[in-house]
């Protein structure tokens, strides 16, 4: 119960300075927005493998692939987890 009432206590200190308040809730998002920035900024995307099965067997999923511009395109599952 004493836990509870010191918990208690130093959430209204906190609260009661908004300086807290940004330093606990916008500070934090402000650092991942930041550190994501740095991170992606690059025009070429996340340096990771990936493998665009397609087992569709008409044009339409062909046509959104080459939208989106997939260079590693297979059409078999093994082919694929090989190359990976």
């Amino acid at each position: 119960m004493k836990f509870l009432r010191m918990v208690g206590v130093n959430c209204k200190k906190y609260f009661k300075d908004y300086r807290n308040l940004i330093m606990m809730f916008f500070l934090p998002i402000v650092c991942v927005l930041l550190v994501n920035f740095l991170i992606n900024n690059s025009k070429s995307g996340l340096d990771v493998n990936v493998a665009v099965i397609n087992l569709d067997k008409g044009s339409l999923g062909k046509e959104m692939l080459e939208e989106l511009g997939v260079s590693n395109l297979y059409v078999d599952k093994a082919q694929a987890i090989k190359d990976l």
